[in-house]
């Protein structure tokens, strides 16, 4: 669906660009016999609706249990058609406070996510059925892995996860991650090839061996670093066997790990020799201090003779606490 992108931009404008008072003056001058309903405005404040009255499987249900069902058939208009299009939406059915959604909220989910109004369902239906669409032509092996694909399935993945984030859209993810399992999908069918497992394990065995008798015999290197060179040169000889693509791509990536490293250690020895203090240095430093106060020489032999008190203590403190004094026993009262 090319459109994704346009209609997400919409719905999020419209509900941005409308006030929300505007709205709901509007859905109530629509159904005017359905703007007031006791039973399901029964709370007010914020998160009112999700918090009870507005649920259409439990607070529905038990009011056309208790009321008839012509009351219950009011109670689900009220809430479908003047509180589901306004901006705040209804709580989704049996995610409210007193069904799933109190034990969601416990787990640290916010009431946002468990509301939803006409717009954003709208958005994330359309949404969800076309990412199904594509995880269904991915897993069947009809969807080539090209630009238009990858567009299709990893950019309107991307682009409906961010946009559900930043609306709190369930749907949204949802269909995002429809779309991002369906470029995975199409990405593994596309690009898979089949290798015999001894050809792969003796071309990683081969290379394994050969990197651990060069990295220690030849460069001397500890056995726990030769250990690691030869792991890297297993993956990249068994990687050569699939395709010389993941061959060279492991090895460019091995190189560029090491220039960072070199480029960090060589950072970091420029820190330490810029903060290094020398012996000249610490000599004027003395000299600057003797300089300004005469008995600065005599302070610092003393100090430097003197035993660290830190040091000094006893390793174990004395356990045995002198014992206190008993005190006189108080008359009795008659």
């Amino acid at each position: 669906m090319k459109e994704t992108p346009f209609c997400i931009a919409l719905n999020d404008s419209l509900y941005r660009v409308v006030p929300a008072a505007t709205l709901r003056n509007t859905v109530d001058t629509l159904f005017p016999t359905l703007a007031k309903n006791s039973t399901a405005d029964c709370l007010a404040g914020a998160l009112h609706r999700y918090r009870g009255g507005h649920d259409l499987i439990l607070d529905v249900g038990k009011t056309m249990t208790e009321q008839g069902f012509g009351k219950g058939l009011k109670h689900a208009g009220h809430i479908l058609l003047t509180d589901f299009p306004t901006k705040a939406g209804i709580p989704i059915p049996l995610l409210s406070q007193k069904g799933l959604g109190g034990a969601l909220q416990n787990f640290g989910v916010s009431p946002k996510w468990l509301n939803i109004n006409l717009g954003d369902t709208l958005i994330g239906g359309l949404t969800l059925v076309e990412g199904s669409s594509d995880l269904s032509a991915a897993l069947a092996g009809q969807m080539p892995m090209d630009f238009s694909s990858f567009c299709d399935t990893f950019g309107e993945g991307a682009l409906e996860i961010g946009a559900g984030l930043y609306s709190h859209n369930p749907l949204l993810l949802a269909a995002g991650a429809e779309n991002l399992m369906a470029g995975l999908t199409a990405a593994w069918k596309h690009f898979s090839w089949y290798v015999p497992p001894e050809m792969f394990l003796g071309g990683a065995s081969l290379s394994g061996a050969a990197g651990f008798i060069v990295s220690k015999f030849v460069l001397k290197q500890e056995t726990h670093e030769a250990f690691l060179n030869s792991c890297r040169s297993a993956l990249a000889g068994g990687l050569f066997t699939v395709s010389a693509a993941f061959g060279w791509g492991l090895i460019g990536a091995m190189v560029w790990c090491e220039v960072i490293r070199r480029i960090a250690e060589k950072h970091n020895k420029s820190l330490d020799d810029f903060y290094r203090v020398t012996e000249e240095q610490l000599k004027s430093l003395k000299a600057a201090y003797s300089k300004l106060s005469p008995g600065f020489e005599k302070m610092y032999a003393q100090s430097c003779k003197r035993k660290n008190p830190v040091t000094n203590l006893p390793r174990r403190l004395d356990t045995k606490l002198p014992e206190l004094p008993k005190l006189p026993e108080l008359p009795k009262l008659p």
